[in-house]
């Protein structure tokens, strides 16, 4: 794709901007690990000028050699009237109220950077007709995945009656149009949980979402700053101290289809993605899949006191979960913050 200024005006990064002025890190990594050597390298972009597609897209072209034809899109949807748009924002907006949702232990009133972040790389193996098993039960590898990781929280950080929100970004690239295909081109989807879901009902909830196009409603408030400008977001952020549970980002498989290589394959490696936790939001999943392998990652908000030993435990359970039991091929990757920040390759 032809080189293009992240420096463009971005309404969508001004709550980033706004996160990092509050006191929030809002970095997003890309981890990459080489399983024969067990070499890890870290990437870091800032979520106020990337989103999850756009950063790493740029990272594999700039520094990976790959030539991209076309990023990774949702499909068309025909044009929506002024009141169409206005009806599925009222929609985005009612899912976006309070819900309770009950910890364990309580939270602390603070702003601040994770103590680091944990990977599960899974191999290619371990990987083989997940996705078909999954479709005959009526889920995807999504939905199933999205099920362990809320019930591991469950079990771990919430009451047993707690109600749950998770924040879930979708790339709307191919819905809307844009100046800068590398910004932040995401809307969310909402889930809210009040019982025990199970993979068929998330999935089932997808669905519903993507079929209502609540989604544009979605757009339209996560650019409300050009409407409400920086001062309006300002107000509105300071007053805002949870938001849900937390973030559940699936970017889901690469190298996607259109892109051509320059460089020659390497066969061991595997990418993870972690999104950025904040206080409104300190639960932050990220799950990704790099040439029939997956990774899954964690990261936890400091609001929460919990220690990465604690962090690795949840995602074991998560994936214990995944996997029916069965962790064999799947490495778990502990990485601070402290070593991030001395290993990391900042892209601009």
């Amino acid at each position: 794709m032809s080189e293009t200024s992240v420096k463009a005006v971005d309404w969508s990064g001004m709550k980033f901007v706004i996160a990092e002025e509050m006191g929030e890190r809002m970095d997003v990594v890309y981890h990459r690990y080489l399983h024969k050597t067990q070499e890890n390298q870290y990437f870091l972009v800032n979520h106020k000028y990337y989103d999850g597609v756009g950063g790493f897209t740029h990272l594999l072209e700039h520094y990976f050699g790959f030539r991209y034809k076309k990023m990774p899109e949702m499909k068309a949807v025909a044009e929506l009237s002024f009141w169409q748009k206005l009806q599925k924002l009222w929609k985005f907006i009612k899912l976006t109220r309070k819900i309770p949702i009950k910890w364990r232990t309580s939270r602390t009133d603070t702003t601040g950077e994770a103590l680091g972040h944990v990977v599960a790389f899974i191999d290619q193996d371990k990987m083989q007709n997940l996705e078909e098993r999954f479709k005959a039960q009526s889920a995807s590898l999504n939905s199933v995945l999205f099920w362990a990781l809320d019930k591991a929280v469950q079990k771990q950080l919430l009451t047993s009656d707690s109600a749950r929100k998770w924040i879930c970004p979708v790339n709307m690239r191919g819905a809307v149009k844009v100046d800068d295909p590398y910004g932040n081109i995401a809307a969310s989807v909402v889930m809210n949980f009040e019982a025990e879901m199970s993979p068929k009902e998330i999935h089932q909830n997808y669905r519903d979402y993507f079929r209502a196009q609540i989604y544009m409603g979605s757009w339209l408030y996560t650019n409300m700053a050009r409407f409400i400008g920086l001062w309006g977001t300002r107000k509105i952020a300071r007053k805002l101290k949870e938001l849900g549970v937390g973030v559940y980002s699936n970017m889901g498989p690469w190298p996607c289809p259109t892109y051509e290589r320059t460089k020659p394959e390497v066969p061991d490696e595997n990418w993870a993605g972690v999104p950025p936790c904040s206080q409104i939001l300190p639960v932050g999943f990220g799950a990704f899949q790099w040439e029939g392998k997956l990774s899954v990652t964690l990261i936890l908000h400091p609001s929460l006191g919990k220690s990465l030993q604690e962090a690795e435990a949840l995602l074991r359970e998560g994936m214990s979960l995944f996997f029916d039991g069965d962790l064999n091929g799947v490495e778990f990757v502990t990485t601070t913050t402290k070593e991030l920040d001395q290993k990391a390759k900042r892209i601009a």
